[in-house]
């Protein structure tokens, strides 16, 4: 970078250096497969992949037209996870003050602790997402059970000792929803869930923890929320539930579901408790008929 660059002269730099924090996958694509095409134009060359330059020969002897070439980068896992070099941020070092040029060798040590820094960004980044793969369900992105029993855990605690704002539990049920697998088939099926799980994640109030408790059953933690309100909250879901449809993947698909609400201190005085209650709540409603809401009592 020129120091008439306009963002240069902005910062009055004028003894600097601009080191790429930069996190290297040391491995090849042509290591993967102890791949032997040496006149490949990637082969041996430690930062190039073979899907970056044109006439790549894929362990296959032949080069490989465009089509042939992504269809068989498809199926590597160095081009799947893209594990390449990846430029995470910039290091800017200035010596302005001593009015010092930045050698060489100190352009060199630089460079060696951009690259520690871009480790450590990605080991964080692998950090988040393997959290992430830990408190969320695969299928519909919401929290896990795991994950719920925590949070209802922390804020039942919190009650007991602040005597905080009430808490209500959720319990919801799409109804019949093994027909749906055996008429449609289980790919309609998961489309069915997610497109349940959207609904409710975008329904509800960001405070309030919406988890996929097992297979076709929900949970709902209400924050500061008594029990009729809890109830109101419910039957907002299920008409909402019952007047839409699902997605296009789904047309035709008529979907309704069961709730049952229990709040926690009014109908349980225990963890155990408060789940139970809301659970009978939910067969409750099940066994009056569906598409319904009843509370604990």
């Amino acid at each position: 970078m020129a120091i008439s660059d306009p963002h240069v002269k902005s910062l009055g730099l004028q003894h600097f250096a601009l080191i790429p924090i930069v996190n290297k996958k040391r491995i090849s694509c042509w290591q993967v497969n102890d791949c032997h095409e040496t006149s490949c134009p990637a082969y041996g060359n430690k930062w190039l992949r073979c899907w970056m330059v044109s006439e790549t020969r894929c362990s296959s002897g032949m080069n490989l037209n465009p089509g042939e070439k992504e269809a068989k980068c498809q199926k590597c896992p160095i081009y799947k996870n893209q594990d390449f070099e990846c430029v995470e941020g910039v290091l800017l070092c200035d010596n302005s003050l001593s009015q010092r040029p930045i050698s060489n060798d100190e352009v060199m040590m630089l460079s060696v602790i951009g690259h520690a820094v871009g480790a450590a960004i990605d080991n964080s980044k692998r950090f988040e997402k393997t959290l992430q793969v830990a408190i969320k369900d695969d299928l519909t992105g919401l929290h896990n059970r795991r994950y719920f029993m925590e949070r209802l855990l922390e804020e039942l605690e919190r009650i007991k000792r602040y005597r905080g704002e009430p808490v209500s539990l959720i319990l919801t049920d799409i109804d019949h929803f093994k027909n749906i697998n055996d008429s449609y088939g289980h790919q309609k099926g998961d489309k069915v869930l997610i497109w349940f799980a959207c609904l409710l994640a975008e329904s509800l109030r960001r405070s309030d923890i919406v988890a996929r408790y097992g297979g076709e059953e929900f949970a709902i933690l209400l924050i500061n929320t008594g029990k009729d309100k809890a109830v109101e909250v419910a039957e907002e879901l299920r008409e909402q539930i019952a007047q839409c449809s699902t997605d296009p993947a789904a047309a035709g698909l008529s979907v309704t579901a069961s709730f049952g609400v229990a709040t926690f201190e009014v109908d349980a005085l225990s963890v155990e408790g408060f789940i139970e209650k809301a659970d009978k709540a939910l067969y409750l409603a099940k066994a009056r008929g569906r598409n319904r809401v009843c509370a604990a009592s």
